[in-house]
């Protein structure tokens, strides 16, 4: 006798995982890819075709998801932090999820020099910031602090550029931002200093070559600064004067200032009543005070100094100020000599005396 029972089957799929759980981190401007894969759990599964989709959240700028290969690839362009979940379905219409978040960061960034060289009144000036890091190209941009008069710096190349016109202290904050806005910052002490040359032209009555006691300055000598050329001998073809001529003072004093270390020297045309050198000339750039440092080539010709190496810190502090940066020793002793003679005449009456009717011969 036949029977018959109706059923009803349910086909449950089975669970779908997806690997890995967790992503690597992400950087700006770098290649990114990874590969996820799904499983369905049970023994001798036969192989799968998978069809992979975003199922919520969104992806960091930048990467995308291979619809049939599982691969998250391309290359973030934006620093954040991503929150989306994944999707795996199959033939069937099984379907598994995976929830992921992966951190985008900027690669590190960093701009040299560690510090900016000290610049100096009137010298030209030239840094170039480099940046070492990041995607090209940068941009600069101070963000705090005022670059001193003179200077200027080019946002595209980082170079900081020009001639200073006044002594500053300021601290720079400069920024880098590369192609994806990750960014850098240094903070530069920056200085801007003066240096100088000068002292004394003295009438140096004794001869000595040393100002002493009792000798007084002369006004009225023509006074001037010179680079020396290629060949960094002083008085030659190819020297360069720095700015004007100057006169010394009614105290015999002159100057030379907001000038930037170089090689100098200084020449001086004697005035009319003290037309030769005195004593024995310092011909060293001695940093002593008081000295005769003007070497003449004949009576009447100009004074010149030894070649002065003006250097940062370096100058003396015992010159009249505790300045590291100004030589005020560079002095010039003139002699007004001997002066011998008065009259050749005609003496007529032969009696070895000038009487009043005998005339001078010419």
């Amino acid at each position: 006798c036949p029977g018959s029972k109706g059923y009803s089957l349910t086909i449950n799929c089975p669970t779908v995982t997806i690997s890995p759980t967790s992503l690597p981190l992400a950087s700006v401007g770098l290649p990114y890819s990874q590969t996820l894969t799904a499983t369905l759990a049970g023994t001798g599964v036969p192989m799968q075709t998978w069809t992979w989709a975003l199922a919520s959240g969104t992806l960091p700028t930048g990467l995308s998801l291979g619809s049939s290969t599982g691969v998250i690839s391309g290359t973030p362009t934006v620093e954040t932090t991503a929150n989306f979940t994944i999707s795996a379905t199959n033939a069937q219409n099984c379907v598994g999820t995976q929830f992921y978040s992966i951190t985008v960061g900027c690669t590190a960034i960093s701009i040299t020099p560690a510090s900016l060289p000290t610049a100096y009144v009137n010298g030209a000036y030239t840094q170039t910031l480099t940046t070492t890091g990041g995607n090209s190209p940068y941009v600069y941009a101070i963000t705090s602090g005022t670059l001193p008069p003179g200077l200027t710096f080019d946002s595209n190349t980082g170079v900081i550029s020009g001639t200073p016109t006044g002594i500053a202290t300021t601290t720079l904050v400069i920024r880098v931002t590369d192609k994806y806005g990750c960014t850098a910052t240094n903070s530069y002490p920056f200085n801007v200093k003066t240096m100088g040359i000068g002292n004394l032209v003295w009438d140096d009555c004794n001869n000595n070559a040393v100002k002493d006691t009792g000798e007084t300055g002369l006004a009225g000598a023509t006074v001037q600064l010179f680079r020396p050329g290629t060949d960094n001998v002083a008085n030659t073809a190819d020297d360069v004067q720095v700015g004007s001529n100057v006169v010394t003072s009614s105290s015999g004093t002159y100057s030379f200032t907001n000038i930037p270390p170089a090689n100098y020297f200084v020449k001086v045309t004697p005035p009319a009543s003290h037309q030769k050198t005195g004593g024995s000339v310092v011909t060293l750039d001695n940093r002593v005070d008081n000295d005769n440092n003007g070497s003449q080539a004949a009576v009447g010709s100009a004074l010149i100094s030894p070649i002065i190496n003006l250097a940062d810190g370096a100058e003396p502090t015992t010159d009249g100020d505790t300045d590291s940066n100004t030589d005020w020793t560079v002095d010039f002793g003139l002699y007004s000599g001997v002066r011998v003679g008065n009259l050749v005449w005609a003496d007529a009456n032969q009696n070895g005396l000038k009487d009043a009717a005998e005339a001078g011969i010419s």
